[in-house]
């Protein structure tokens, strides 16, 4: 079976070189000797090898074959070049009713990312910070600077599923607050929405929002842990079905099921 990962790619050593690489087809052997993946993460493949393995890759929705993308400025290419050696990451996770079934799932997936980054970026390339949201959302993990690993996931573990309605664009607005007020001028910003997309929000604020988003300019990825997602309203938040995946479980550094 061909291997699928969203994933950000860390080429190890000083200073770290980050990418988002999506494998399909490739082996796990190859991939790690060629790239030395050890994160989640935007910027340039720092290997020819890393390049030709590039030029193998499909382009997927996890299991569902992307189409043509519609507006070729927010089409994700996998090891694209960012020229950034830091990355300020949100994480933005859904608690609402509408992902019961999975929201474990989810919650697994943003442990995963941030165990995928290598421990040493914590002290300075990497800085995170994770809103959660149902009715209500709240940034439960500013952005600070070095800060432990084991901080940040312990936040994570703390989130609970809470049920209510599923407010995307509110949560979405007040993580973007966090990321402009504390983003770095040297660093590429990162927004993962973990959601089915099943907003309850007036149409028109979905769309202010998503514009207000897509023009940060930042790397954006839509990320639903169920089959059951709406891709109208992720696509309005990230631009392009490159940057949309689906699949219920992350696995390392390879693999989505």
């Amino acid at each position: 079976m061909p291997s699928e990962v969203f994933g950000f790619g860390c080429r190890c050593g000083v200073p770290y070189r980050y990418y988002v690489i999506e494998l399909d087809g490739i082996s796990r052997s190859a991939a790690s000797s060629a790239a030395y993946i050890k994160a989640l993460g935007v910027c340039e493949p720092t290997s020819s090898v890393v390049n030709s393995i590039s030029k193998q890759l499909s382009r997927r929705v996890h299991g569902v074959r992307g189409r043509r993308a519609k507006e070729e400025k927010s089409t994700f290419i996998a090891g694209q070049q960012c020229g950034f050696e830091k990355v300020d990451l949100v994480l933005v996770l859904d608690t609402s009713g509408s992902v019961f079934r999975v929201f474990e799932n989810q919650r697994e997936i943003a442990l995963s990312i941030l165990d995928e980054i290598p421990l040493g970026a914590y002290s300075d390339a990497v800085q995170v910070s994770v809103t959660r949201f149902a009715a209500n959302a709240d940034v439960i993990l500013p952005f600070l600077k070095g800060r432990a690993l084991s901080e940040i996931k312990d936040a994570v573990k703390e989130v609970k599923f809470t049920g209510q309605n599923t407010r995307i664009a509110s949560a979405v607005q007040i993580a973007l607050d966090e990321m402009e007020r504390a983003k770095r001028p040297d660093a590429r910003q990162i927004f993962v929405l973990i959601s089915d997309g099943h907003g309850q929000e007036y149409w028109n604020i979905v769309q202010a929002t998503g514009k207000r988003l897509q023009e940060t300019k930042a790397e954006l990825f839509a990320v639903s842990a169920s089959q059951d997602y709406n891709e109208a309203e992720l696509l309005i938040y990230v631009g392009d079905q490159s940057r949309v995946f689906v699949g219920p479980k992350y696995k390392g550094r390879d693999c989505w099921q």
